[in-house]
């Protein structure tokens, strides 16, 4: 009895879901997201990892000191 191969899962760092795209070894939602980038350029690509290096400080940052994130305030 063969195996299912989309019952591996992706290659994708931090992904568990199933592999859906099997020559590339990736799932649905990470074929979407590499797809989404493919074509643009190394600046536009070393921007946007510079905005989400900054968002996950900042919610290191959040996550470990709790009373440092603002309260919302009603309007």
């Amino acid at each position: 009895m063969a195996t299912d191969p989309r019952s591996k899962r992706c290659i994708i760092p931090d992904c568990d879901e199933h592999v859906h795209y099997i020559h590339l070894g990736v799932c649905k939602a990470c074929y979407s997201g590499l797809a989404t980038w493919r074509g643009r350029s190394k600046e536009d690509k070393q921007f946007r990892w510079g905005r989400i290096q900054r968002l996950k400080s900042r919610m290191e940052f959040i996550l470990d000191n709790p009373r440092h994130a603002p309260k919302r305030k009603k309007r």
